[in-house]
This record gives structure tokens, C-alpha cells and sequence, in this order.
């Protein structure tokens, strides 16, 4: 399993690195951090999230995504794996695992 490094460093190595990590981790701020583990609860709730938000964008050229697909944010040059977030867009980058900005972002709180 590939270790964060400890450097600051590009969109592009941290995507390199995702692909290769078997571990999730966001970029922000020039570095890549690793993402928490999730718990059934944070799971269940977020699978509520996105059953509610797919029903919503039925007929929409709109698509709602969970966990697994990266989002960039291009205005921070960041890269997050948010619980939901709601896509608009047509195009898909990065064999689609990234997609550029979101209509609607959720995140579920944990006390952690």
C-alpha cells in the first residue's frame, strides 16, 4: 500500500498516486490527506441521501453520485470524495472516477 507523501505537491501526482493507493485520499491545499474510514450508520444514511436525491433528479439530465467518484474543485484546485453530490454536467474526466464541480454537495457529520 502507497504512503501519502509528505510534500506538497500537483493535481496530477496526487491523481497518480490515487490510482495506485488502495487507500481513498482528498487533495487540498497542495497536499494529499487520507480519508477517514466510514461506518455502517454514516453508509446508511448516505445511501438515504442519494436513493432521495435520485428519485428528485428523475428526467434530469442531472446524476447523483456517492463516495466513490472524486470531485474537483477548480476554483481550489481540490479534490474531494464527497459523501453525495449531485452532477449536471456531461463531460467525465479521468476515466470517469473525476468529475468537475457539482450542483449540490452533502456531507454526512461524524464526531469524528
Amino acid at each position: 500500500m502507497a504512503n501519502a507523501p509528505e510534500l506538497a505537491t500537483t493535481l496530477d501526482e496526487y491523481l497518480q498516486f490515487e490510482d495506485a493507493s488502495l487507500r481513498r485520499h482528498e487533495f487540498f491545499g497542495g497536499r494529499i490527506h487520507q480519508t477517514a474510514d466510514i461506518t455502517m450508520r454514516h453508509n446508511r444514511i448516505s445511501g438515504n441521501v442519494m436513493l432521495a436525491l435520485g428519485d428528485h433528479f428523475e428526467g434530469t439530465p442531472c446524476q447523483v453520485f456517492v463516495s466513490g467518484v472524486k470531485l474537483h474543485v477548480q476554483a481550489t484546485d481540490s479534490v474531494y470524495y464527497p459523501d453525495v453530490f449531485v452532477y449536471c454536467g456531461s463531460a467525465i474526466a479521468n476515466g470517469e472516477k473525476l468529475v468537475d464541480d457539482a450542483l449540490l454537495v452533502v456531507e454526512v457529520a461524524s464526531e469524528s
